[in-house]
């Protein structure tokens, strides 16, 4: 892969959640008291950058979002992260947000989102940052722009990741352009008809990208990489508090990994530490793992 200097550049959706924790998930049409609850901002390019922006990479971020309290609550969140980024467009929509439910005794998460501010993106697209940037990471929204995006990237010499999350209209083309692409098994399965995470990643790899991981949470990840696949179980930590952002910070991982030009059992191994890390804490900010506490957890397991 072509390595270039320059920032890494990141162009998808942001949103405000709303975390509920509670004991167990509430019957329809009941009342019942939450643990506790945060407000954080979310999504799955944003995280993966601030992932990266521990590991030590600069990082600026292109999305839209309203000019309403919630826009506020991202810009300030985006600033303390150390993202760089344009200030919000002025537009009638909302903030786009996001309702999660974390049962406390699983760690595992359920959540309901309302996407809003697709539109006025390719406004804050600056010529200089898509010649310039080192690596463009994407989701997926909004398509006809993130394609175009991805085909100028790497015109340029620059390289091209995607999380797919849930298949979206367009994906097939990002993945044509994709150096790098981090999916989760629902994503094989609902896109391509595979629940064998290994076959999966072989499959996503005929696309043209040289690296491909599939998640399948506690069961692991494979990557599809030089030509071989390769599978690792999950980092399973002593006690799961949050699983919401695990994969958006192994995105980070895997970009970092790859950036580093280490090799694809190395990169998968940390991988999947830093997620299994961020695991045993609440949140997207103090949650995701430094370089040191990553390294250090591969070497206390060695």
């Amino acid at each position: 892969m072509k390595d270039k200097s320059g920032h890494i550049l990141g162009l998808g959706l942001v949103v405000v959640d709303h975390i509920m924790t509670v004991e167990r998930y509430p019957n329809v049409d009941s009342k019942n008291e939450a643990v506790a609850s945060l407000t954080q901002i979310g999504g799955p390019v944003p995280i993966a950058l601030s992932q990266l922006v521990k590991f030590g990479h600069r990082c600026r971020f292109i999305g839209s979002w309203g000019s309403d309290p919630w826009g506020q609550l991202v810009e300030n969140s985006l600033s303390q992260r150390g993202i760089e980024f344009e200030h919000s467009i002025d537009t009638s929509q909302a903030t786009s947000v996001s309702q999660v439910w974390l049962e406390q005794p699983s760690g595992r998460r359920t959540s309901c989102t309302v996407r809003n501010c697709r539109t006025g993106i390719e406004t804050r697209l600056r010529k200089e940052d898509l010649s310039q940037c080192q690596l463009l990471h994407l989701d997926g929204w909004p398509g006809e722009i993130a394609i175009e995006t991805a085909r100028v990237v790497k015109s340029h010499g620059g390289l091209v990741a995607i999380d797919t999350g849930s298949p979206k209209p367009g994906v097939d083309e990002i993945l044509k352009l994709a150096d790098i692409v981090n999916a989760p098994r629902k994503f094989a399965e609902q896109f391509m008809g595979e629940s064998d995470i290994q076959r999966a990643s072989r499959a996503i790899a005929e696309y043209g990208p040289k690296v491909v991981c599939v998640t399948d949470g506690e069961n692991g990840a494979a990557m599809f990489a030089d030509g071989e696949t390769r599978f690792e179980p999950a980092t399973r930590p002593p006690q799961v508090v949050d699983t919401n952002g695990a994969g958006d910070c192994f995105s980070g991982a895997l970009i970092h990994g790859v950036l580093q030009q280490w090799s694809p059992e190395r990169i998968l191994r940390f991988c999947t530490v830093s997620a299994g890390i961020k695991c045993t804490r609440l949140g997207n900010d103090e949650a995701l793992p430094t370089l040191e506490q990553v390294e250090q957890t591969i070497s206390d397991r060695s």
